[in-house]
């Protein structure tokens, strides 16, 4: 996280500018402002050329710039990172900061950091159910789920939204057709008022029945449950990994 100076610094030139999106980086909690030179820089941020090549230059020099930019829109998730902040920030593999000009709030990403498994917020593009799912796999199994980005934060809610049962065996899963569950199961789920699958979560002890997953409804964090009559009346299939015996 960035230092308290380094924040205000950046709350400040985001009010400074409230009709546009600031960007630029952190080094060391000093703050470099870089020109936005988007053609719509009420909605996006792009930075010049020359800032870019100085961004590699310092990955290259195995320091990690924290890049930040600001959200001036006073709508319902414009204070958090948006799925396109997020595969920036991943493909990159740098930490990100935003800041919400209307009320100040900020958020703070890490790609490297893989946060406890209970008590998440959920965060539509960077700590959703799948981002969950993904890294209890990478920390546990040793095994890396493609990435998902989930664009929008209703968008699991829609009649056409089929982005699990479209991509899952190509991520490498099997169905297990009896829904037999041991470690390391994968849980698809239908969660909400659905007909498509667009819930996850796994089995990470079968013997006690425990499903780690994170709701997102009604503010609730990730949590382990007991994998009862309930959730296996929401679940759609049962999938394990090929890689996990």
């Amino acid at each position: 996280m960035l230092s308290p100076n380094a924040i205000a610094k950046i709350r400040s030139l985001a009010y400074a500018s409230p009709q546009q999106e600031i960007c630029g980086y952190v080094l060391r909690n000093d703050v470099f402002e870089v020109q936005n030179i988007s053609t719509d820089p009420a909605n996006h941020f792009k930075f010049p050329q020359e800032s870019l090549n100085h961004i590699h230059e310092l990955i290259a020099d195995k320091k990690r710039p924290v890049i930040f930019h600001s959200h001036i829109h006073n709508v319902e998730y414009a204070n958090d990172f948006s799925a396109f902040d997020i595969m920036m920030l991943d493909e990159w593999g740098l930490p990100g900061f935003v800041v919400h000009t209307p009320t100040g709030h900020y958020e703070y990403y890490d790609p490297s950091y893989i946060p406890p498994y209970v008590g998440r917020e959920f965060h539509y593009a960077w700590q959703n159910c799948y981002n969950l799912v993904q890294d209890w796999y990478q920390k546990e199994l040793r095994l890396k789920l493609p990435k998902f980005y989930l664009e929008h934060p209703d968008a699991g809610q829609k009649a056409d939204w089929n982005m699990f049962l479209e991509n899952i065996e190509a991520a490498g899963f099997m169905q297990d057709h009896s829904k037999s569950i041991r470690k390391g199961s994968f849980i698809l789920m239908t969660w909400g008022k659905t007909i498509n699958p667009n819930h996850v979560g796994v089995i990470i002890n079968a013997e006690k029945n425990q499903l780690l997953h994170q709701p997102g409804l009604g503010g609730i964090r990730s949590e382990i449950v007991n994998y009862d009559s309930r959730y296996r009346k929401l679940t759609y299939a049962v999938y394990n990994h090929q890689e996990v015996n």
